[in-house]
């Protein structure tokens, strides 16, 4: 190769003028294959990028300088160093090879931005000494150039065509590069390069850039004519490619030949509108698929080359040929042509490439019609241009249709003011605009100052004036327009030697944002060290340019953010009166033309020369949600080296600042600085839990309080919250009371069921018409907080009676009214506060009035006990059969359709066995009670059967209900007999298992049910004196005696011996089984 190590600077006859003098110069040596045989020198080193500009600009990659270069068989490592403002050079990176040549990336410094700073790279030997001598470039690090990024990443493999065109004197070697570029209007154009000493070329396929792009992407040839291939095996074939914007970058490749493989020819539209033109393009690739670059098309029909305007065109960096002029047919028109690959230039049968194409026409009729703005739905009139809003007609195929008028009608709904009257809106703009070649036509915009603005539009078919039913109409486009403006938030202190972030909002008047946007930061020092903080401290999407400058983009709320640092001193002092300015600037949606009023920039020490004291004022006021509460804290310093307590005032103090609990910081005025009307009072600012102010010159500051929503007032409507003052390890705290007894605003009316121990019904939200529900009532401020000792009216929507028709609120969930009902039905109570109201009016002036809130509680459905369908049960507690004399407790329940206890009066009638025969006085007008039990007590005197019948009534002296009736019996005789407990017989048996699970079946008589019955495994023998019994189950006998025990095999195919033990009960004496063998 030729070239290698000599900087892309020098001009071809510098490079003649080394040659004549004798200097190392490669152009005629071959094999030189590798970037490291190229440099020329075992010990050389060439810095390759960058070699001029460093931008620190993002490329769409990132922000970082790629630094890259080449060095000779010997430099095993390459240490990168830039020379500070001192003259002392400060490492950057040691790097090793990496596919023939050494690269990384470098952030340069704050300080170096916009200033010329000197970057080299030295090589290093086996041992890590340097060796040759380094090489330097001067290079201008700005924040502002345009920047640029080669996609391939190191050892990238880049096919190369060797043109053989010579009669049209095309005898290059090209390949194609692409990649990222912060130029979006590549001017100037993007270059490129090889290190072979080539021409330089430039980018021939620049992608698309929409509004609010920040970045790119390219594609370009590259030249690498004077490539000498390797021949010598292990083959190597590295190259390096070098790009240029306005900032520069280079990678190292392996290039390989490419001969043509694949030729494809596609219509950009196969079906044009009548005699419409169309382009063709012709995509020429190798056998690996990747675009040959150089290839020859020739066209054998009456279209042009895009660049060279004949009938012969080269393929670009994306392996494309592109034709225009193509015109088509009903029938179809057949274009040919060919990929010529020798010189030869007629089409050589079997040698070159052929391809056709055919391009079909149609009648066009307009079929869809849409608007759009470039600026998006919100935008401020400055950066509206020529083109921005528009209107597309599509045909029925999707296609353009050109010379197509547009009718369209711009209206405005204009912003109402922040006070007065509602302005007039303006007459629409009405107007014709016909349809270009890609379907577009400007619609012009007329600023009728801010507002929601409506764009309609529509094609003229029914032949009728004006828009109607038959036209082709777009849906109308609405969008916002008017004058933004760019606001910093609000003024704040900060904490000396910190870093802190202004953030700034880009809105229109109504405070719609607007995103996507660039806003310039410049701060202007009073006196004080504070820069532009680095860039690893900005937020995301905002770019330092240098001390003072920085650029940020707005994001989706309009927002834009810088960080500034207040370098470390020491001692620490405070940085008093900067001023920081913001102000729109140029981008792709053009400029907004706002500037901000420039805010205050302190960054403030809270050290004081000497002891500080903290003292917050006491506080006696008794806050309200929504309101601003006022406080004070005062700092002053007392000598310790003196004797006397001194109270010297510490002026131009930072004072820490925190609050507990809900409780938050706002602004002395706490409301937003733009009411609307009919927003209601009360929406302080939220500034957080922990803020900083500054001392005035008598040690005064002064902060402000406020609170929404806590749960602290949800017991008792008070809520306390602790503020903490501090300075230089000093402090002091003061607590703050709020209460929600006299709210500004109400908010609801919340009826719920009262807790369940107040209710009668256990089946809500059912309830039958003997019982009552009970309902709780509270109402709460317009945050959420309960407030007690308001009057609420309680109406019943349906049926039923409320106890109370007002009630007042309280903190509890008591009764406050209870509804009954005589009548099924559904119930559901209403209740209404005359709640006050603190609201502004279009003069933004707050008046207070009250206004009526209704809240509805939960509904519930009262219903008549249906007898039929209910249960009744009567039954006794005990044994069926009980000795006589015994007294027997009988229980009545009544249970409704919905499982809901009945309340009736019951009467209990007797039979036997004695001669009493219900005469019982607790035998008349049992009442149920809320559980819908009634009990009789009775004793049967002697032997025999007693009967007992229960009906009930609904009152004790009303018709009785036959649907209640029911009757049980209770024995009375001797119980247990008083006989000795019968002797049982226990047997066991099984059948033999093998290794299965042993299966033992267990038979008692009768009159052992209940016993516990053991079974027992036999270990051992009683000749050999080991015998014992162990326990592997139990179990209690059941009705009928039978149990099964299942056993685990332990012992595989051997036998097993069990045995079963039957404790004794009242009737039956205790039993011991046989014994049973189960192999």
């Amino acid at each position: 190769m030729n070239s290698s190590g000599i900087k892309r600077g020098l001009a071809g006859s510098a490079i003649t003028a080394l040659a004549i003098t004798g200097l190392p110069f490669l152009a005629s040596s071959a094999n030189a294959d590798s970037l490291a045989a190229q440099e020329g020198l075992a010990t050389g080193v060439t810095l390759q990028s960058p070699e001029f500009v460093a931008s620190v600009e993002n490329d769409g990659s990132e922000s970082t300088v790629h630094l890259v270069a080449t060095g000779g068989s010997d430099v095993q490592q390459v240490r990168f160093e830039f020379q500070n403002a001192g003259g002392t050079w400060v490492p950057i990176a040691t790097v090793s090879r990496n596919a023939g040549a050494f690269s990384t990336e470098w952030a340069p410094p704050p300080a170096t931005f916009n200033s010329t700073v000197p970057v080299r790279a030295v090589a290093l030997g086996s041992v890590g000494t340097e060796i040759g001598t380094p090489d330097t470039n001067n290079v201008d690090v700005d924040a502002d150039a345009d920047a640029i990024d080669i996609a391939y990443a190191p050892g990238a493999e880049v096919g190369v065509f060797k043109q053989d065109y010579a009669t049209e004197g095309q005898e290059a070697l090209l390949g194609a590069v692409s990649g990222t570029t912060s130029d979006l209007a590549a001017d100037p154009a993007l270059t490129f390069e090889s290190n072979t000493g080539a021409p330089t070329t430039s980018e021939d396929v620049a992608g698309e850039v929409e509004t609010g792009d920040t970045s790119r992407t390219y594609s370009a040839p590259v030249d690498f004519t004077g490539y000498s291939f390797d021949t010598v095996a292990p083959i190597v074939n590295e190259a390096l490619i070098l790009a240029q914007a306005e900032g520069e970058d280079a990678e190292p490749v392996n290039i390989y030949k490419q001969s043509i493989s694949g030729v494809t020819v596609t219509a950009e539209n196969s079906n044009v509108q009548g005699s419409t033109p169309t382009d063709i393009a012709v995509k020429v690739t190798d056998s690996k698929g990747n675009p040959i670059v150089g290839a020859q098309v020739v066209a054998e029909d009456a279209v042009t080359g895009a660049n060279s305007g004949t009938d012969v065109e080269y393929t670009n960096s994306q392996g494309e040929a592109v034709f225009e002029g193509a015109t088509g047919s009903a029938n179809g028109t057949a274009y040919d042509f060919y990929v010529n690959t020798t010189d030869n230039d007629v089409y050589e049968n079997g040698v070159d490439f052929r391809r056709s194409v055919t391009v079909g026409s149609y009648t066009a009729a307009p079929t869809t019609i849409t608007t759009s703005s470039k600026d998006g739905a919100a935008f401020d009139v400055d950066e509206n241009a020529t083109g921005d809003l528009r209107v597309r007609v599509l045909d029925q195929n999707g296609n353009p249709v050109n010379n197509q008028t547009v009718s369209y009608s711009l209206s405005v709904d204009l912003f109402p003011p922040a006070t007065g009257a509602a302005p007039t809106n303006p007459p629409a703009t009405t107007g014709n605009v016909t349809t270009g070649p890609e379907g577009y036509a400007n619609i012009p915009f007329t600023d009728k100052g801010d507002g929601e603005y409506t764009l309609s539009a529509y094609v003229n078919l029914d032949g009728t004036p004006g828009q109607g039913a038959g036209d082709l109409s777009a849906q109308d486009f609405v969008f916002k327009a008017g004058d933004a403006e760019l606001e910093f938030d609000d003024e704040m202190d900060n904490a000396a030697g910190t870093t802190a972030t202004y953030d700034a909002t880009l809105a229109l008047v109504d405070g719609t944002p607007l995103a996507g946007r660039k806003v310039r930061f410049t701060y202007a020092a009073n006196g004080d060290d504070v820069v532009v903080a680095a860039q690893g401290a900005q937020p995301n999407g905002t770019e330092r340019i240098s001390n003072t400058v920085a650029d940020a983009v707005t994001g989706s709320d309009g927002s834009a953010s810088v960080a500034l640092s207040d370098p470390a001193n020491t001692p620490t002092r405070s940085e008093l009166d900067g001023e920081l300015d913001a102000a729109s600037v140029t981008n792709t949606f053009g400029n907004a033309g706002a500037d901000a009023d420039a805010v205050e920039v302190n960054f403030v020490t809270d050290e004081v020369d000497g002891t500080a004291v903290v003292k917050i004022a006491a506080n006696t006021a008794e806050g309200t949600p929504g309101q601003v509460t006022t406080g004070t804290v005062k700092v002053t310093v007392d000598d310790p080296d003196t004797t006397a307590v001194e109270t010297d005032p510490a002026a131009n103090v930072l004072v820490t600042l925190t609050v507990d609990g809900d409780a938050f910081f706002t602004t002395a005025a706490g409301e937003p600085t733009d009411p609307k009307e009919g927003d209601l009072e009360g929406d302080i600012v939220d500034r957080g839990q922990s803020i900083t102010v500054v001392t005035d010159v008598n040690g005064n500051a002064t902060y402000y309080l406020g609170v929404k929503r806590s749960e602290d007032f949800d017991d008792d409507g008070e809520a306390v919250v602790d503020v903490t003052a501090s300075v230089d390890g000093s402090s002091d705290d003061e607590d703050y009371k709020f209460s929600s007894e006299d709210p500004l605003n109400g908010g609801d009316v919340n009826i719920k069921l009262a807790s369940a121990q107040f209710q009668t019904s256990s089946v809500l939200p059912k309830l039958p018409l003997t019982d009552t529900v009970a309902y709780d009532v509270m109402v709460t401020d317009q945050f959420g907080n309960p407030v007690k000792g308001e009057d609420v009216d309680i109406d019943i929507d349906g049926v039923g009676t409320a106890s109370a028709s007002s009630v007042t609120t309280d903190f509890n969930d008591n009764v406050e009214f209870t509804v009954a009902s005589n009548v099924a039905g559904n119930s559901k109570p209403v209740g209404t506060w005359d709640a006050p109201v603190n609201e502004y009016n279009a003069a933004g002036v707050v008046v207070p009035t009250t206004d009526d809130i209704e809240g509805e509680g939960p509904a519930v459905e009262f219903y008549a006990v249906d007898f039929a369908n209910s249960t009744y049960t009567l039954s006794q507690n005990g044994e069926e059969t009980q000795p006589v004399g015994t007294t027997v407790i009988m229980t009545y329940s009544a249970v409704d359709q919905n499982g809901e206890p009945i309340e009736l009066f019951v009467d209990f009638f007797r039979t036997g066995p004695d001669d009493l025969q219900g005469g019982e006085s607790n035998s008349k007008d049992v009442f149920t009670g809320e559980d819908g039990k009634a009990t009789y007590v009775f004793s049967g005197t002697k032997e025999g059967t007693a009967t007992v019948t229960a009906i009930a009534s609904e009152t004790a002296t009303g018709e009785a209900i036959a649907d209640t009736q029911v009757t049980d019996t209770v024995s009375f005789g001797k119980v247990g007999g008083g006989e000795e407990p019968v002797v049982v017989e226990a047997i066991i048996s099984g059948d033999s298992n093998g290794p299965k699970k042993d299966v033992v079946r267990f038979q008692v008589d009768d009159e052992a049910e209940g016993a516990t019955v053991k079974l027992f495994k036999i270990r051992g023998t009683k000749s050999q004196g080991n015998k014992r019994l162990v326990q592997v189950r139990e179990d209690v006998v059941p009705e009928g005696g039978t149990l099964t025990f299942k056993v685990a095999d332990r012992n595989g195919n051997k036998k097993t011996r069990f045995i079963a033990k039957v404790s004794a009960t009242e009737l039956s004496q205790k039993a011991k089984s046989n014994t049973q063998k189960l192999r």
